[in-house]
C-alpha cells in the first residue's frame, strides 16, 4: 500500500496486488505518476489511516503507468 496525491492535493491509497507489485515497484517517492486502469471503490476507514472515502487498487492485468 502505498499514499498517492492527486492533481487537488487529496491523498488517496493505492494498493497493489500480485503482480502489480512487481510492476510498479520502481516508484519513488516525490516523483509524478499518470496511472491507468485501477479499480476505483470505497476506503474500509478500519486499514487505512488515509483520510479518503475512496481507495485504488491495481493488478497486472489492467493497470498501466503512462
Amino acid at each position: 500500500r502505498i499514499e498517492l496525491i492527486d492533481t487537488s492535493q487529496v491523498p488517496i491509497e493505492a494498493t497493489f496486488f500480485n503482480g502489480a507489485a512487481e510492476k510498479f515497484g520502481h516508484l519513488e517517492e516525490n516523483k509524478v505518476y499518470l496511472f491507468s486502469g485501477g479499480a476505483i471503490k470505497m476506503a474500509n476507514k478500519k486499514f487505512t489511516s488515509v483520510q479518503n472515502d475512496i481507495c485504488i487498487s491495481f493488478d497486472e492485468h489492467r493497470s498501466d503507468i503512462i
